[in-house]
């Protein structure tokens, strides 16, 4: 009602709907996020910078500082977030990973009740040494709480996906442990 008013009025009526503009922009750009992080398509995460884009072009044209600086800042993230992605880095490391039907199941499982849509730095650097195609064996040693379960989880999720008929054993040195992942 107020833009319209303005519109009637001849009073900031542009610079409110370049306001609305750069909002549902950025609106546009959060729902496109949400959609790349469970589904994984490109197309979607194309989408994500062109709208934020757009929306803190529409911020700075009306002179929002603010909001164009944090539209700005958000680029810069969301081209970080991109490499460290479930979908970019399992995607990158194995085509027939990424196309399997059970490894887009589980990413989608992630995204949607665990809110797993990125690695950390320390599960980066496993997988990018081969973790997840390799046929060599592994020992992964990193700090308390850097991810060695899920990373193991990863490990197990390749190997049961590549061979046919394939079992796991999975022990742990506690049962808080054994527990948590029995849970999963």
């Amino acid at each position: 009602e107020t833009v319209t008013s303005n519109l009637a009025n001849n009073t900031n009526g542009l610079e409110d709907i370049m306001n609305l503009t750069a909002h549902a922009f950025f609106q546009q750009a959060l729902s496109d996020f949400i959609q790349y992080c469970i589904n994984g398509q490109d197309q979607d995460f194309e989408l994500v910078l062109k709208n934020v884009r757009k929306s803190s072009l529409y911020f700075k044209k009306i002179g929002d500082v603010r909001l164009g600086n944090i539209t700005s800042a958000l680029i810069a993230l969301v081209l970080v977030f991109r490499e460290r992605s479930t979908w970019y880095v399992v995607g990158k490391t194995s085509e027939k990973l990424i196309n399997n039907r059970i490894w887009r199941t589980y990413l989608r499982y992630l995204a949607l009740e665990k809110s797993i849509v990125e690695f950390w730095p320390s599960q980066l650097i496993a997988i990018q040494h081969g973790l997840l195609v390799s046929q060599e064996s592994f020992i992964v040693q990193m700090p308390t709480s850097a991810g060695k379960t899920f990373v193991a989880e990863l490990a197990i999720l390749a190997a049961l996906t590549e061979h046919d008929n394939s079992k796991c054993l999975y022990i742990a040195p506690f049962r808080a442990l054994v527990n948590e992942v029995e849970a999963k």
